[in-house]
């Protein structure tokens, strides 16, 4: 009986965490876009071959958080 009550209050608390997470998607959405934008400013800007834009612009477009990573990773060799 304890058991159920424990698996039940997980459920509660499991999705009231979901519930909240729910609410805030439309912003997470709107700051990873604007995000985006800022990139791809940033980007075609550069002083960059016209093609090495493109494959940045086409990468950061279609994964923006981990392009950008990628991006500022080997643009200004932060590795080394």
């Amino acid at each position: 009986m304890i058991v159920l009550a424990l698996l039940v209050l997980n459920f509660l608390i499991f999705f009231s965490w979901m519930y909240d997470w729910l609410i805030d998607i439309p912003l997470f959405f709107g700051s990873v876009e604007a995000f985006t934008i800022v990139m791809l400013v940033h980007v075609l800007n550069s002083r960059d071959n016209p093609s090495v834009k493109l494959t940045w612009c086409l990468l950061i477009t279609a994964v923006p958080l981990l392009g950008a990573i990628l991006y500022f990773w080997t643009r200004y060799a932060l590795g080394h």
